[in-house]
């Protein structure tokens, strides 16, 4: 589905550091009351090294949503690069309506950020396992003084 989406929105789905989100928005108002010209809007800013997107695809605005509907949207994102430290990547934005404004903040996880997972026995995981040198390694010495 991420692949067709993000082709639909004009991304490259083999980018690691594109996020396709389909968010789920209802109108919950207690009065009975609509929504109009609900849309998503998106704010830059970030700082303390924090990735943002180089790219944003907003849906369009939702003219109008009676109380108790319920819509689905879909945002496209591209960050600026590919991280492997999980919250580094942020993504704001403002939910606007004829009733105001509320900030929104999306932080997807690192295994948002990967590819579908790879499918791999388990004897072909423990022969990748012994091949793997580095951080993953836990090696524990005795020193006497």
């Amino acid at each position: 589905k991420r692949t067709k989406e993000a082709q639909v929105m004009g991304l490259d789905p083999a980018n690691p550091s594109t996020v396709c989100l389909e968010v789920h928005i209802e109108n919950m108002r207690t009065d009975a009351g609509t929504l109009r010209h609900v849309r998503l809007v998106h704010r830059g800013g970030t700082g303390n090294g924090i990735i943002a997107p180089s790219r944003v695809i907003s849906p369009p605005e939702i003219p109008i949503l009676k109380q108790g509907q319920t819509t689905s949207i879909f945002i496209g994102l591209t960050f600026a690069s590919a991280t492997d430290r999980d919250g580094m990547v942020l993504a704001k934005f403002d939910i606007k309506s004829d009733r105001g404004s509320s900030p929104v903040e999306i932080r997807p996880s690192l295994g948002e950020l990967l590819d579908s997972p790879n499918s791999m026995s388990q004897s072909e995981f423990d022969k990748a396992c012994t091949e793997l040198q580095g951080i993953h390694q836990r090696i524990t010495s005795v020193v006497s003084v």
